[in-house]
């Protein structure tokens, strides 16, 4: 069975009752959520959406990565979802001019409106680590913003310089290798996904400024143990890539954390 969950144009009950509790958060102008049929052909889980333009996309994705998103927290620290299991994609219409943060908020009111969620964050102090420049100090630099951009890595040839402008994500670009691809982005972005990576806190206390360009890569953590030599990982552990390809590096601490507490949702209704 499909689920077909449609935002048209004009405002719903939850955007007129945000609008009167003054929530200045933006929304989606259009846009349907759709369940992906479970008899249906298989399908790669996305990780993150797609910009292109005016659309706001993101195919066979679960509920809770778009949480994640949304609220811009690490699945460790989302307390009270339990997903449904079923995959959805996301087709919706946004000012093209939205930044990540404003495309964040558009999809935190689809979610609130759709599932009925409530939530609230709170910040509680966690083991986890700091991020610091290393003894010898940064190997980045901040980048001019009047030059031109730098090219995108050779497996993402073909991609323009446009592509992931002002985020940062990880992604395999080879067996046992994962990457952490920052497009214009600042430190405190990389805690962020060096948390989600880590599945721990991480925060910034670099005290660098200013919007980076830089790809580290890394064994991926947690990766399962295997005796097949061909599934040996081709990069240094995170620890030891961060101080050798950016000149930064990793220090156990206890940190403040936010985590996102979910205190209600409903799984969507079929149509």
């Amino acid at each position: 069975m499909t689920l077909g969950l449609v935002l048209v144009a004009g405002p719903t009950a939850i955007e007129a009752q945000s609008a009167a509790q003054g929530d200045a958060r933006p929304a989606f102008e259009v846009a349907t959520l759709k369940q992906i049929p479970d008899d249906g052909p298989p399908v790669g889980l996305v990780g993150a959406p797609r910009r292109n333009g005016d659309r706001f996309s993101w195919p066979d994705t679960l509920l809770g990565i778009m949480i994640q998103y949304a609220y811009n927290v690490p699945s460790t620290h989302i307390e009270g979802f339990v997903g449904d299991n079923h995959l959805y994609t996301l087709e919706a219409k946004s000012d093209p001019s939205a930044t990540e943060q404003q495309a964040r908020q558009m999809l935190q009111r689809l979610l609130e409106d759709r599932l009925h969620m409530k939530v609230h964050r709170e910040t509680r102090e966690a083991q986890g680590y700091v991020l610091v420049v290393a003894k010898n100090g940064p190997k980045i630099k901040a980048a001019d913003p009047d030059a031109p951009l730098p090219p995108m890595p050779q497996d993402m040839n073909g991609a323009p310089v446009t592509a992931f402008q002002n985020r940062i994500i990880t992604h395999f670009p080879a067996r046992g290798v994962s990457a952490t691809l920052a497009r214009g982005v600042t430190i405190r972005q990389l805690a962020d996904e060096l948390s989600d990576v880590l599945k721990t806190p991480v925060s910034d206390r670099t005290g660098m400024e200013g919007k980076y360009f830089f790809e580290v890569r890394f064994e991926p953590p947690n990766a399962p143990v295997s005796t097949d030599p061909n599934d040996m990982a081709a990069a240094p552990d995170i620890y030891s890539a961060l101080p050798h390809d950016l000149g930064l590096k990793l220090e156990k601490a206890k940190v403040p954390a936010e985590f996102l507490v979910v205190e209600h949702w409903e799984k969507p209704a079929a149509e």
